[in-house]
């Protein structure tokens, strides 16, 4: 187990302030203390909790849906790969997620001797889950069942989006000009805000890119780009199109509105909502 602790956010009767005094941090709903601590702090009852009990807390006291929310952003793909590494690292999910909707698949993985052979009966049944309510009540039921899945290190940190989207509200300055220059004329959609046809028909360089969009050069080398040859010697600039530039952006920052938030508030100290 991860040497750091957990704290569980069911209600907030210690200040968070103070759990950030003592160096607690907020990861993924769940409070962690420093490596140093043995114990956890439960914000409910300020008495100390194991890490195990914390998560447990945290999670079993949340309804269905705010425990999706913790992997909104992942497809149905990806939900599919999370739930398939939850049951290959804790096998004793097995029959939870699967007794009520596939009960002959908790039958045969039992009858199996192999991991292999359990891991494909598990992978066929998943092959047959196309209704997204049923996947969600499976998952939700895995991590009812075993509460090291949200914690630190596990498998929940996989799948775990770094950055949450943070769009503007309906009406916001960002929303009626275009994100890089500012400009109000010829607008139209870029992701969660707006950009205008001249920032976006222009090509980018590595350094542009930093200054843009926020993406650092060696961040950059992972980017759709074309290379040209530049001046008396000859050297090789990267250039990138402003579509490749955004979506790079857009899957740094969970969205471009989070981008503006923190080039806003380190270049001017300003803080926007």
């Amino acid at each position: 187990m991860n040497s750091m602790n957990f704290v569980s956010q069911e209600a907030y009767a210690a200040p968070t302030t103070l759990l950030a005094k003592r160096g607690f941090q907020d990861v993924h709903g769940v409070y962690v203390s420093p490596p140093a601590k043995k114990q956890a702090v439960s914000v409910t009852t300020n008495t100390f909790i194991t890490p195990d009990a914390a998560a447990a807390a945290a999670y079993r006291s949340l309804p269905m849906k705010v425990k999706m929310d913790k992997l909104k952003y992942s497809n149905e793909k990806e939900r599919v790969a999370f739930l398939k590494k939850v049951l290959d690292k804790f096998p004793n999910t097995v029959e939870p997620v699967f007794r009520e909707s596939f009960p002959d698949t908790v039958q045969n993985y039992n009858v199996c001797s192999t991991k292999t052979q359990k891991k494909k009966v598990l992978a066929e049944t998943l092959k047959t889950v196309i209704d997204e309510d049923v996947l969600t009540e499976m998952i939700c039921c895995a991590l009812d069942h075993e509460p090291r899945i949200a914690l630190v290190g596990s498998v929940m940190d996989e799948f775990m989006p770094k950055h949450y989207p943070k769009k503007f509200p309906k009406g916001h300055v960002m929303l009626s000009r275009c994100f890089l220059c500012k400009s109000t004329g010829n607008l139209y959609n870029c992701h969660d805000l707006k950009v205008c046809r001249k920032c976006s028909s222009k090509s980018y360089t590595k350094t542009e890119l930093k200054d843009a969009f926020y993406i650092q050069p060696k961040e950059a080398n992972n980017i759709p780009h074309k290379e040209v040859e530049h001046g008396f010697y000859k050297s090789t600039v990267y250039i990138f199109t402003f579509k490749n530039a955004a979506s790079a952006c857009n899957k740094k920052f969970g969205c471009l509105g989070n981008m503006v938030r923190e080039k806003m508030s380190s270049e001017h100290g300003d803080v926007i909502g």
